[in-house]
């Protein structure tokens, strides 16, 4: 599969550009990884990986779609270091 994109897509007025962006990025040929409200079928089925939230007010749709992008940050870093890797120090 090709490289993975994220798709923040709850359910608001902006959801047939979510759809249209997931369907477009999916004849890319990416690894679509989409976060979706919960009972989101549309761009479920289009995604490889699906991430619920559940059906909250437009106004907390931030806080839990930063969630779980934080959480892949830190899998990502851990994989990272566990390879090997070392964060290089600048002189300033």
């Amino acid at each position: 599969l090709g490289m993975p994109l994220f798709l923040i897509a709850p359910k608001d007025q902006a959801y047939q550009r979510y759809l249209d962006t997931a369907r477009v990025v999916k004849n890319w040929g990416a690894y679509l990884i989409a976060i979706v409200t919960e009972g989101d079928e549309e761009i479920a089925s289009l995604a490889n990986t699906v991430v619920q939230i559940p059906d909250v007010p437009v106004p907390m749709h931030p806080l839990l779609t930063v969630l779980p992008l934080h959480q892949f940050s830190i899998a990502l870093t851990e994989r990272r270091v566990a390879q090997g890797y070392i964060r290089p120090w600048y002189q300033v």
